[in-house]
């Protein structure tokens, strides 16, 4: 398996397809099932959807789109990602310590830049609904988006990157890509999609410097747990 794994490198075309597969299919899989759930509840489409029909969405658009990915990625399933699921402790340690510290100090400059008014994210109508609203969503966003956006951002795209570039611009060029994807959620607000780009850069680095894809979904699911909670 170690042999695999140093051998094999990720094809760049395999990787960009994916990378826009993705994105498609999650809007695909997002707005299908919101439709159904409009179907089948009778409500008008003009109007929002209630946030457990969001949390539904969000959840299983998530986990279906994302294990198709995996399922078309399945070399590098086998060759890169599940060998690189350890890490030593004082990894682990520092995983869970740079997610920590990344989300409150974009916590801590946040209070100085307020969001463009009328902004309401997918997550905070979520979370102004009921119990089982709220646990769709911390599932969804502390355990399947990490595990998931990892595999694509830090495994497959920036693997595939480092086949055409310098590391210094994979880890950049797939930060882009990873703040691109959160643009519907945080468009017209700079500062969020900044804090996600740099997000996006922090768990490359840590990813190439541990030789690890433990210690970046470690980072981001902390991060994620935390502006949750705070936020």
């Amino acid at each position: 398996m170690s042999d695999n794994h140093n051998n094999y490198r990720q094809p760049f075309a395999e990787s960009i397809i994916l990378t826009c597969l993705t994105l498609v299919l999650l809007a695909l899989c997002t707005s299908s099932i919101l439709f159904f759930s409009y179907y089948l509840t009778d409500l008008p489409m003009q109007s929002e959807p209630p946030p457990t029909m969001l949390a539904v969405a969000v959840f299983f658009g998530l986990l279906i789109s994302y294990l198709l990915v995996i399922s078309f990625s399945l070399s590098f399933l086998r060759n890169v990602f599940i060998p690189e699921l350890k890490a030593p402790l004082a990894w682990l340690i520092l995983a869970l310590l740079s997610g920590l510290l990344f989300s409150l100090l974009v916590l801590t400059i946040a209070q100085y830049f307020t969001p463009p008014s009328g902004i309401d994210s997918t997550f905070e109508q979520i979370v102004s609904g009921g119990t089982f609203a709220k646990v769709l969503l911390f599932m969804a966003v502390v355990f399947f988006a990490p595990i998931g956006e990892e595999y694509l951002f830090r495994g497959i795209l920036l693997s595939g990157l480092q086949q055409k570039v310098s590391t210094f611009w994979a880890i950049s060029l797939s930060s882009v890509v990873f703040m691109s994807f959160h643009l519907l959620e945080y468009y017209g607000y700079w500062f969020a999609l900044l804090a996600i780009f740099l997000l996006g850069a922090l768990l490359g680095i840590l990813r190439l410097r541990s030789q690890s894809m433990l210690v970046p979904i470690l980072c981001h699911a902390n991060y994620n747990l935390i502006m949750l909670t705070l936020a």
